[in-house]
């Protein structure tokens, strides 16, 4: 290796920021691993897929966990929604057994040896042995320190490599945080976990160096949100609210907003909206009604045609003579307003080569649950007081401007185009406008329902005398 590379490799600030990393790794290692103490996110139970059993070292448990050790009960089989730690502790070897008989005299009584187990159970109840807890302070301390020391590290470094090392920095600390989660329950790992399938006899394996000595078991349950109309069919994707959350732990399922439905009630076997996790997976079922809408609409069209006969003249006979665009021009403007707001027409030539202004607005929406009642509706009466149309400068309410425009001499207006006399071969001498309303609407169908308020245009044909 050249000499001018071996010196940059171990350049001052390049040695600082390799010891700065060092300890900036092991301190979140020490400090993951004490946050990882009582953690059983890794087992899973047995309805889940596993692993379920997991084997430790007793001396790595802290004084919780500790308190939780009992023996397994007779034939105890695995339960679906359990999981499991089996707890080992170190065999004792032959120097620490005559060590320890030689530095006690031999008792003048005859009682049986005692092995490490017994003088646990001898342990007050309550004061179980707390070397794990001690252990894992000690390394979250030490790691406190590593991390204190590469911080110090990091602000001695300076110039342009210190934000390059400070992501460093994290990126190991995360590598650190992660792989310490792969293992994710608390407790040294003597062997790799393993499935156990609900109802098989629970047997403590041999694991050389170890002897079994307990085993730590937690119950878990599930709870699932779901949402059903009231026929009992879903209408959004159900929720995992807790999935395999140990017994105790606190849950709260959401009530949605569904687009089309409104909340009615819990159905009357769920469980409750929030509470706690029991040993059995919860169902929490939201109950909603199905909606319906109404509209009510503006649909009006404005227009006015006559078909000219027996006029015999080529130009006319047949033809449809577009009256309204005559009559509604520059000079004699027509618009429409609801409840004093104008509303913009449409214009267009329909297929008889007429004119017409077309004017739709939605003037009431509701939602209501299916099979009620709709209600609140504007009302004839009301739809008479709020349209107004004005024509020729005068505004009119609709049955006002009906009987207006059917006064207008559209004979007159003929004549002066044609320059024939002509007369209606029926009763009615002019072209005439009626308003339709809609009947009451009912109940909220599944549907949307949709209504109009239309005007409806009758046309006589004219003939020449």
């Amino acid at each position: 290796m050249p000499i001018s590379t071996f010196r940059r490799l171990v350049a001052p600030k390049k040695i600082l920021g390799l010891l700065a990393t060092i300890l900036f790794t092991v301190g979140f290692w020490s400090l993951s691993a004490f946050a990882a103490t009582g953690d059983w996110s890794a087992l899973k139970t047995a309805d889940q897929g596993g692993p379920n059993v997991a084997y430790v070292d007793k001396e790595s448990l802290d004084s919780t966990e500790l308190a939780q050790l009992r023996q397994l009960t007779t034939g105890e089989v695995i339960q679906a929604n359990w999981r499991y730690k089996l707890v080992y502790a170190k065999d004792e070897t032959k120097d620490s057994s005559s060590s320890s008989s030689s530095s006690n005299p031999p008792s003048t009584t005859s009682t049986p040896p005692s092995t490490k187990d017994e003088q646990v159970k001898r342990t007050p109840e309550g004061q179980l042995p707390q070397t794990g807890e001690d252990t894992m302070v000690m390394i979250s301390t030490l790691g406190l320190v590593f991390l204190g020391g590469a911080f110090v590290l990091v602000f001695r470094r300076k110039g342009r490599g210190v934000k390059g090392l400070v992501v460093l920095l994290l990126a190991t600390g995360t590598l650190s945080l992660g792989t310490s989660a792969v293992k994710a329950y608390s407790g040294t790992a003597l062997k790799g976990t393993t499935l156990l399938a609900t109802g098989t006899v629970i047997t403590p394996p041999t694991i050389d160096g170890y002897h079994y000595v307990g085993v730590i078991s937690t119950a878990s349950g599930s709870v699932i949100a779901r949402y059903v109309d009231t026929d009992g069919q879903e209408i959004a994707d159900s929720v995992t609210v807790a999935d395999g959350l140990e017994v105790g732990t606190t849950y709260a399922t959401e009530q949605k907003v569904i687009d089309g439905y409104q909340f009615k009630e819990l159905a009357t076997d769920s469980a409750a909206a929030s509470g706690t996790v029991t040993d059995s997976t919860q169902t929490v079922t939201y109950v909603y009604d199905k909606l319906g809408t109404y509209t009510l609409n503006l649909s009006l069209r404005l227009n006015g045609w006559f078909t000219v006969i027996n006029t015999g003249k080529t130009d006319y006979d047949g033809k449809t003579i577009d009256v309204f665009g005559k009559i509604v021009n520059a000079d004699k403007p027509v618009s429409i307003a609801w409840k004093g707001q104008e509303i913009t027409p449409t214009k267009g030539v329909d297929e008889k080569g007429a004119s017409y202004l077309q004017y739709d607005l939605p003037i009431y929406t509701s939602q209501g649950v299916v099979g009620e009642a709709i209600s609140g509706y504007p009302t004839t009466d009301e739809i008479k007081e709020n349209l107004t149309i004005t024509y020729a400068g005068t505004t009119y309410h609709p049955d006002e401007f009906v009987k207006a425009y059917t006064a207008v001499s559209q004979r007159t207006i003929l004549e002066d185009l044609t320059n024939i006399p002509f007369y209606s071969d029926t009763e009615s001498n002019s072209n005439t406008w009626s308003m339709s309303y809609p009947t009451a609407p009912g109940n909220y169908a599944a549907t949307p329902t949709t209504q109009s308020v239309t005007f409806v245009s009758e046309s006589f044909p004219w003939s020449a005398l």
